[in-house]
Formats: C-alpha cells, structure tokens, sequence
C-alpha cells in the first residue's frame, strides 16, 4: 500500500511542477505593423498611417501604447510613441510641454531624450533619426518617467515593417505633390 501511495503522490507532484514551468515560460503578445486608414469626414479624402502596439516589458502584457506614423504636409512621416499613462513633465518651453524619455533599437546603446508631448502628456512626438532606426530595426524598448515618478518601460516588435514604410512612403510623396499642385 505504502508503494503505491508512494507511486501516485510523485506522479501528482511531476504534473503540478509541469504546470508551474509551463506558466513560467509564457512569451509576450507578439506585437505588429498594421497599416490602416481613415476617411476625412468633412473633406472625404483617404489618410494612411501605421501603427505598432507595445507591451509592458516587464510584465509581457498588451498596453494600450505604441507607435503611430503618418504623413508629414511635404512628404516626409511624422511619428509618435503614445503612452497609456501620463509622462512626467520636465519643462514648459515657448513650444510646449517638454518630457523626458529613453529609447533602444534592436542591441544598440540606450539613448536619452526630452520630446514636445502632447495630448495631456500621453504622447511623445518621435525625430526623423528615430522614424528611420524603427524602420530597420526588430526591437524598440521605450521608457518613460511617468507622471508620480515611476518608470514604465514598453517593448514593441518593429521587425517586418520595412515593406509598410516603403508603401506609406509612395502614399506621403504622393499627397504632398498633390497638396503643392492645389
């Protein structure tokens, strides 16, 4: 009797142990570009954007953050990193609310910055230099003091994109043409 007792614990043992190291080994949400578009309701013309959502990098859960790329008025992209929580202000300038943020591609050194933000200090406005190291890199990892002082870090899947920038990039040259010949 004492044996098969024995037999039966262990066996109980090894599948709630499975079970523990199966929860442990979860992966983050993948995230994705997706472009996407949306109807001028007064003027009826077509706009076109991309958008990436982020991750809580330390938890690996969705956040309702990430990138947004547009078209800039002469053809360029115009790019924000929107967070799901409010940034910390670090200064007020004659162009606005400034916020402080830290960003890494794929392997490379961390860098530091302080941005313009925007919509009640949810949005981090991106430079040029960074729209194009998200388009060729796999990885951006964003982090921001949010605004009682703590930090959030949000990681986001930028690999695959470059055929989505190259589209709205055709699109953005287009319609800057078409705004210079009206």
């Amino acid at each position: 009797m004492f044996a098969a007792y024995s037999f039966f614990y262990k066996d109980e043992d090894k599948s709630q142990i499975e079970d523990m190291q199966t929860i442990k080994v979860k992966k983050p949400i993948p995230t994705t570009w997706v472009m996407e578009d949306s109807t001028d309701k007064m003027t009826d013309k077509k706009y076109y954007y991309l958008s990436n959502k982020a991750v809580n990098a330390e938890t690996g859960k969705p956040a309702d953050a990430g990138f947004t790329i547009g078209c800039s008025y002469f053809g360029g992209l115009n790019g924000v990193f929107t967070s799901d929580t409010p940034i910390k202000t670090k200064d007020i300038t004659k162009d606005g609310v400034m916020g402080e943020y830290s960003i890494r591609f794929d392997e490379k050194p961390m860098e530091y910055g302080s941005s313009e933000l925007t919509s009640l200090n949810r949005v981090v406005v991106l430079s040029s230099e960074h729209l194009q190291q998200i388009e060729n890199s796999k990885r951006v990892l964003i982090r921001i003091t949010t605004g009682v002082d703590n930090y959030r870090t949000f990681e986001i899947n930028s690999e695959g994109g470059s055929n989505l920038f190259k589209t709205i990039k055709e699109f953005c040259m287009k319609k800057a043409k078409e705004n210079k010949a009206l």
